[in-house]
């Protein structure tokens, strides 16, 4: 049963496992199972929204400003990179409401490449886990394992046109 549990909950930092656990602990009368762990998890990694982020960059536009072209330090390192990518000098210096508006819509989209690819990234580090090490090399893609099928297929589409 611990191994399965490892299993299950070897991605999760050890800290915040037991948060969640805990957490889980004090607001039900069960104990937690592995998916409830996880999903408490989840909540306390989640990102904010782009409409947080893009509040915690204009209070540090407001409150640090433009210093060399240097980015303070944000919450996360994703709202960084991406008030880097949206242009911090344009966020710091605009002139309107208007090219405001513009790096702002910048930054929403880039910020929301940047989480989708860290939620791709956890899942793909999730479902690293779920598969047993020996037997992820013997698995291929759908299409990989058949290719004779796809040849016959084929050839009685073109036969019956």
């Amino acid at each position: 049963m611990v191994e399965t549990w490892t299993l299950l909950l070897n991605d999760i930092p050890d800290e915040l496992g037991m948060a969640a656990f805990a957490a889980h602990c004090r607001a039900n009368v069960h104990p937690p199972t592995p998916a409830d762990i996880r999903a408490a998890a989840t909540v306390h990694t989640a990102l904010p929204s782009p409409g947080e982020a893009w509040a915690e960059v204009m209070q540090a536009a407001r409150q640090i400003g433009y210093q060399e072209g240097v980015v303070p330090e944000m919450t996360c390192p994703e709202i960084r990179d991406a008030a880097r990518a949206a242009g911090w000098s344009g966020i710091c210096f605009a002139d309107s409401e208007m090219s405001l508006s513009t790096t702002r819509a910048h930054f929403f989209r880039i910020y929301d490449g940047m989480r989708e690819r860290g939620e791709r990234q956890q899942l793909r580090t999730a479902l690293e886990g779920s598969v047993p090490p020996g037997l992820l090399p013997r698995l291929k893609r759908v299409d990989e394992a058949r290719p004779s099928h796809r040849g016959q297929i084929s050839e009685r589409a073109a036969a019956s046109e």
